[in-house]
């Protein structure tokens, strides 16, 4: 079984979420959360924590929230996707970053129209929608 995690940073207004626009398979061309796979040595919570430092150069003590939200099971792959919620201590602590895999960036959640499930410009087949909302409602 493989698995994944996936951060969702928000900023503390929690009006923008720190994403990734790809430039690589899988999700070329569309922006997603923070998040990769987790290695074998590791437990979801760690591989994060890892992904977070490698994606962004950030470390925890600049999240006033990193907390774990949910599993989702995916029989038709046979994977395990973990989603994880953080919020950073200051307004767009992270500059725009570029990697091999893509532009990170802050995006404004109603301007770019992240609680669209069918919006054809995010990763996710409509989860990155889900787990907005999802976090955005359990967390008010």
């Amino acid at each position: 079984m493989i698995e994944y995690v996936l951060g969702m940073v928000f900023d503390p207004s929690r009006e923008h979420l720190l994403m990734i626009k790809r430039h690589i398979d899988p999700y070329q061309g569309k922006i997603n959360g923070i998040g990769g796979k987790v290695d074998k040595d590791e437990n979801p919570t760690k591989a994060m924590v890892r992904e977070l430092k490698e994606e962004t150069n950030y470390d925890l003590d600049k999240l006033s929230i990193f907390e774990f939200i949910m599993t989702v099971n995916f029989k038709e792959d046979n994977s395990k996707l973990h989603v994880f919620y953080m919020k950073t201590k200051e307004k767009y602590p992270i500059e725009v970053r570029y990697s091999h895999e893509g532009t990170f960036n802050w995006y404004n959640i109603k301007k770019h129209n992240l609680f669209d499930a069918q919006d054809d410009n995010i990763a996710g087949e409509g989860s990155i929608a889900f787990f907005t909302k999802f976090i955005l409602d359990l967390k008010n």
